[in-house]
């Protein structure tokens, strides 16, 4: 049984595995990583998933004290004339401004993205 505790956004969640199961989800991992190591411009991948249950796909920057851009683009769910929700916000300024940019604006201070710091821990 694994159990994966999504810290920021949902708790934990726990599948059952044998070991049958092994080689495949290593393989499957492998081939996640190895796409996401070699993505530039990541696409933004929308479902019904995201305005019921991811917090970027909730929300708006308005509500963290940055102000929301209200501007519409094509196949944008946010509706005309609204903040767009944040994830279609870091969507268009990656497009705009450049990852590096983007990942320096809007990370926290005192915040490493590149590094993993577990909940509670003395670092």
């Amino acid at each position: 049984m694994v159990t994966i505790n999504y810290i920021n956004d949902g708790g934990p969640f726990s599948i059952c595995f044998d070991k049958n199961d092994l080689l495949k989800t290593e393989s499957m991992i492998r081939d996640k990583f190895e796409k996401i190591k070699h993505t530039t411009v990541p696409r933004l991948n929308k479902s019904w998933m995201c305005n019921r249950l991811c917090h970027f796909g909730k929300n708006t920057f308005d509500t963290e004290g940055i102000d929301g851009i209200i501007e519409y683009r094509k196949g944008q769910t946010t509706p005309l004339h609204q903040p767009m929700t944040m994830c279609e916000q870091i969507k268009h300024d990656v497009e705009v401004k450049g990852i590096d940019e983007v990942v320096k604006e809007y990370t926290k201070p005192n915040f490493s993205v590149g590094h993993y710091k577990a909940p509670g821990s003395i670092e």
